[in-house]
């Protein structure tokens, strides 16, 4: 018998849950996220609860329901329950896989293409629509946090290209001594 628990999430991370994991989320592919969240429904941390109830905080931007499924056996082992601290500790924990995923897959096709268009082909690809993570939400935290080095894939294929076809024309006896030099001599 399986069961399910309701987990508040942020509406990029709920789709990041069911892209990954399946709707109803199954955590049971990976170890790491299903032992985490044991932990939230067998040992509840209620610790910030109050703050965040105080404060008004109370998952105001996590407006989707995730539903995980639990075994019955974590049902009557670990709890059926996932207190407010909880729910904000394993949303940042997700939050955090789909922003490294964003963040590598922009810098991958950044390399090939704008990074206007390498923002539109994560967001398409990975099912991300405009109400569920902006554009410009995406943009904003790919320019704080994404790599700060760009690569120039034309600028290293035409090099290594030139690298070869000197080395060839070396060993034809074709090119100079200065060339050789500057593209090396290296096989």
């Amino acid at each position: 018998m399986q069961f399910t628990v309701d987990l508040p999430t942020k509406p990029y991370v709920d789709q990041y849950i069911k892209k990954h994991f399946g709707n109803p989320a199954n955590f049971s592919k990976d170890k790491d996220i299903l032992d985490r969240f044991r932990k939230c429904l067998s040992k509840p941390d209620k610790s910030r609860d109050k703050e965040y109830k105080c404060r008004n905080l109370s998952l105001q931007r996590y407006s989707e329901v995730t539903k995980v499924l639990i075994s019955e056996w974590d049902f009557y082992h670990y709890g059926w329950e996932i207190s407010v601290t909880d729910t904000v500790s394993f949303g940042k924990r997700m939050e955090r896989r789909a922003k490294y995923e964003m963040r590598s897959y922009i810098s991958l096709c950044s390399a090939l293409m704008m990074k206007r268009d390498a923002v539109l082909r994560f967001q398409k690809t990975f099912g991300y629509t405009e109400d569920v993570w902006p554009y410009e939400s995406i943009c904003r935290d790919y320019s704080r946090f994404g790599p700060i080095e760009k690569i120039d894939i034309t600028s290293e294929v035409v090099l290594k290209i030139e690298t070869i076809i000197m080395r060839n024309l070396s060993e034809l006896r074709t090119s100079s001594e200065p060339l050789k030099l500057c593209h090396g001599n290296s096989k």
